[in-house]
């Protein structure tokens, strides 16, 4: 556990210092902003072919942090944990525990990630067999490597391969992502509203299974809320605009974790496209695709696609007629009892009610998001109903957390800042 704790140091004094030079006071965003930009350089220099010791990311905290100091970019009062905040820490951290403490299991946990993050740690670079179609049939191939790499980092600061790693590493890895969307809603709502729509997603079993399992849909699903409430919060509120750097930085993390990233960017960026029309979206747009760009060619140069999925008119002509059960089990999963409560449920009814632009994005975001997720399951050559069954909860995680977050924010208190 001590690597663990290591990488959480690193993320949080990371962040910390990016949101000192960025002028956003929210030291519970730090740790969220670190995994992302540390993620973010990793993944990027590994696909280049370069791979940044554990020791080169300490230098390069060191170097930041004495700019920091110097340049006086720290804030002016002392953060100070506040009681929700706390539980929701304290929840992660035990769920960290008993994991550090059980066998990795699950096929893509094993097959699809933590296959990936033992290759990493071992060859440095993504130019090894899980890369390879030829070396590696196997699922997903041509999956981003972000979260492999923040896996692979921990492995190196452990010096060696260990299961209950991988698995408290994703607990906490989660659980920085889900305090900086408290951080974001806390504000807005109140700290125990706050609490109350992030503790429904963070403590569901289909949550902590996929995240303990070593997955990355509950992380992805992190980021693209923090990217997500980022986003309305800087075009919505003038004194929030300093929030969109947060929203690119998180917007390119989730375009480097999975091919649903970028469906869950676009819905975002499309979203806020439609109903504020605001140029500052091309910067974040852009942002993503910089950062998307070198995994992208590396993909191409080394034809990694999976053969599971095709676009063709042909087929998706064929599949048509899967579409209504489709759209029935996606929104089933999402507003299911068992999974959530009913906060989802709840979520929703707020979102219909609340005025102005929030629920004008908040629609335009959610059918945009259902109509990309509905699509890609049009374009499996699998059967359609036996991945819903096996897929659809945990690629709808994203949705359901993006409904919690924006159902806060229509909360909003009047004394709010």
């Amino acid at each position: 556990m001590i690597a663990v704790v290591a990488a959480f140091g690193l993320y949080a004094l990371t962040g910390f210092c990016i949101l000192c030079w960025a002028g956003i006071d929210r030291p519970a965003l730090a740790p969220a902003t670190g995994l992302a930009t540390i993620g973010i350089l990793l993944a990027t220099a590994a696909t280049i072919g370069i791979q940044l010791d554990p020791w080169v990311l300490c230098a390069g905290l060191v170097a930041l942090g004495t700019i920091t100091l110097i340049r006086g970019k720290l804030p002016h009062r002392t953060p100070r944990p506040t009681l929700p905040a706390t539980i929701l820490a304290a929840w992660i951290v035990l769920q960290a525990a008993v994991a550090a403490h059980t066998p990795l299991g699950g096929f893509d946990g094993l097959v699809t990630w933590a296959y990936k993050a033992h290759a990493l740690f071992a060859y440095g670079t993504p130019d090894s067999p899980p890369f390879d179609p030829a070396l590696n049939p196997g699922p997903h191939p041509e999956y981003p490597i972000l979260w492999p790499e923040l896996q692979a980092n921990v492995l190196r600061m452990h010096h060696g391969y260990d299961d209950g790693l991988l698995r408290a590493h994703a607990l906490v890895a989660l659980g920085c992502l889900l305090l900086g969307a408290y951080a974001l809603l806390a504000d807005r709502c109140g700290r125990w509203w706050a609490l109350a729509f992030i503790a429904p997603f963070a403590a569901s079993p289909v949550v902590v299974a996929n995240a303990s399992a070593g997955n990355a849909d509950a992380i992805l699903a992190g980021m693209l809320a923090i990217a997500l409430v980022a986003t309305v919060r800087g075009l919505t509120e003038p004194e929030d605009a300093r929030l969109l750097l947060l929203a690119g930085l998180c917007a390119g993390a989730a375009v480097l974790t999975k091919n649903e990233g970028l469906l869950g960017v676009v819905a975002i960026l499309a979203a806020a496209a439609v109903v504020t029309r605001r140029r500052v979206l091309l910067a974040l747009a852009a942002a993503a695709a910089v950062v998307y760009v070198p995994w992208r060619v590396f993909r191409s140069a080394h034809h990694l696609t999976d053969a599971d999925f095709t676009l063709t008119s042909a087929h998706l002509r064929d599949r048509l007629h899967e579409l209504p059960g489709i759209m029935v089990t996606i929104a089933g999963r999402v507003l299911a009892p068992t999974a959530w409560g009913a906060a989802t449920i709840l979520a929703v009814i707020l979102l219909a009610v609340a005025r102005g632009r929030l629920r004008a994005i908040a629609v335009t975001w959610a059918v945009l998001l259902g109509a990309g997720l509905t699509l890609s399951y049009l374009a499996t050559s699998l059967d359609p109903g036996v991945r819903l069954t096996r897929n659809a909860e945990r690629t709808t995680l994203q949705l359901v957390l993006g409904l919690l977050c924006l159902a806060a924010l229509a909360l909003r208190r009047r004394d709010s800042a």
